[in-house]
């Protein structure tokens, strides 16, 4: 059963891997996100960005067999986090929201995990405030030559696609 590893956020991205071992992911992108109209504290319009339900959906599509053949592995909202502000939590719950409701909509078994829990069993203990940098080399060691740059013109890795690999990863290895 092929594994969809999301990495819930406006940042953060997708990637399905296949259940064996040793593969290159069978494909990865950034989230999906679109426009929509918003209000900034002082009442002034402004654009902000969500989380594309479409483009969930096209991700979804990307594994070609049934729904109840893939699992889908959603990064939970923080919780009780002390370093972020509200507002991120806000949009981290609703970016949550838009995955999972999309996913369990179309019949597909979705499972969530910690950020705390994946990168614990994937990275191990690391010091505080190095894990994307850490995220970023177990990815190269597992997946030599593959790309981590979301498009063409980056310059850096994605951090949210990285993370969504390493979140299927951690699936992967933990399926019985």
């Amino acid at each position: 059963m092929p594994i969809l590893g999301i990495d819930n956020g406006l940042d953060g991205g997708l990637c399905l891997l296949s259940d064996i071992g040793n593969l290159p992911p069978i494909r990865k992108a950034p989230m999906p996100t679109r426009k929509i109209a918003g209000r900034s504290k002082d009442g002034v319009k402004k654009e902000k960005r969500e989380v594309d339900p479409m483009g969930i959906l096209e991700a979804l599509r990307w594994h070609k067999g049934p729904s109840d053949d893939l699992l889908v592995v959603i990064e939970k909202p923080l919780k009780g986090a002390y370093n972020i502000g509200i507002n991120c939590v806000i949009s981290l719950s609703i970016s949550f929201g838009i995955i999972y409701g999309v996913c369990v909509s179309r019949g597909y078994r979705v499972v969530t995990v910690e950020a705390k829990d994946w990168q614990g069993r994937m990275l191990g203990k690391i010091p505080k405030g190095e894990t994307k940098q850490f995220a970023l080399a177990l990815a190269l060691k597992l997946w030599r030559g593959e790309n981590w740059k979301a498009t063409t013109r980056s310059t850096t890795a994605h951090d949210g696609v990285v993370d969504a690999c390493l979140i299927a990863e951690d699936a992967r290895r933990r399926r019985p």
